[in-house]
């Protein structure tokens, strides 16, 4: 009975649409509530998120900030941590931006330093195909969230800069006291590009927070070592070994990819 009743609510068709729309609103609400125990873990920060400041700003002590609240709300075990440089506590590190076309059984959290050293606006016109196709489908699987640090916005490809959903803006005082504004990226680049103090004020930034930098946040994850380039030809890219249990071979297509045995 009650599986009649299930299938004759979503086979009504209700008017006007935006009823139906509503019915169907409900419907999945009662599917996510329902599912919650079995469901496994999609982040909804996914996307490209550009971190703009000078040496020495809190780029990275930003990162950090937003690596931590996506922890408390998720959970350490269900997201996978890494970067392009030697970040304690990370899952792995990524050498070659073909790590990013890759679909992993996990949520992906990728901190890109010295983004705009890789792709800068002068030396390239656009972003390899694959790795273009990754970034605008970092919503499929399990999905992805990169953190771009750059210490010049305007300095970074342009192709690169249309992919940000937001784009912070940080600064560092006293060596532990750091703020930032988060702003769409449309809203950004107007920002910085308008001459008028009064238009500038009229901006407003969708967020400001700041935080303290105590022992215990910066003993939580430090970056150390240089930060290697990731940018190179895909036919030099290689999947890792330690990269084969993390993939999410129903959405990757192995047979594309060197592997490593």
């Amino acid at each position: 009975m009650l599986v009649k009743l299930k299938s004759l609510i979503k086979n009504i068709s209700l008017k006007p649409k935006l009823l139906d729309a509503l019915k169907w609103y409900y419907i999945d609400l009662y599917r996510y509530v329902r599912d919650r125990k079995t469901r496994p873990v999609r982040i909804k920060e996914h996307g490209v998120f550009t971190i703009v400041g000078e040496t020495g700003g809190g780029k990275t002590t930003l990162a950090v900030y937003l690596i931590d609240k996506m922890i408390k709300k998720y959970g350490r075990d269900n997201i996978y941590i890494c970067s392009n440089t030697d970040f304690k506590g990370q899952d792995f590190k990524v050498e070659h931006w073909g790590d990013l076309t890759l679909f992993y059984n996990k949520p992906l959290v990728f901190v890109y330093d010295e983004c705009n050293s890789d792709w800068t606006q002068n030396s390239y016109k656009e972003l390899d195909l694959r790795l273009r196709t990754a970034l605008t489908q970092n919503r499929k699987g399990m999905s992805k969230m990169v953190l771009a640090l750059t210490q010049d916005y305007e300095m970074l490809l342009n192709e690169w800069r249309r992919l940000s959903k937001f784009v912070y803006i940080c600064k560092t005082r006293l060596e532990r006291y750091t703020s930032f504004k988060m702003y769409d990226r449309e809203d950004f680049e107007e920002l910085i590009s308008t001459k008028e103090i009064k238009k500038k004020m009229k901006i407003r930034p969708k967020r400001r927070e700041s935080l303290v930098q105590t022992d215990d946040f910066r003993s939580n994850y430090n970056s150390y070592g240089l930060v290697k380039s990731i940018k190179k030809p895909f036919s030099e890219y290689v999947i890792r070994k330690e990269l084969l249990n993390k993939i999410d071979l129903t959405l990757t297509d192995l047979s594309e990819y060197q592997i490593e045995y």
